[in-house]
């Protein structure tokens, strides 16, 4: 039998809890600064992708953008969902 969705959120959340204990403050901030980085770095790739796919297949910018902001905030669900099949059946 499965563990109950909030048992394995808690039991997640235990174990990040310790490694953001274990860096300590000054780790934390590291941790951040990193993930700001990365994520401006990831931001810009994809908005420079974007302007490329939009020139290439001559479909509009907006529209590339609305197609890249739906996939992304479908997708984290799409796949929550799948996991959630493959494990009940």
């Amino acid at each position: 039998m499965t563990k109950p969705l909030n048992n394995a959120a808690e039991e997640l959340g235990k174990g990040a809890l310790t490694l953001f204990e274990e860096l300590g403050p000054l780790g934390n901030v590291l941790v951040l600064l990193a993930s700001l980085v990365a994520l401006g770095r990831a931001s810009d790739w994809a908005i420079t992708n974007a302007i490329k796919v939009a020139e290439t297949t001559g479909v509009g910018k907006t529209t590339v953008g609305f197609i890249l902001v739906a996939s992304s905030t479908s997708l984290p669900e799409l796949s929550w969902r799948i996991q959630e099949l493959e494990r009940n059946g």
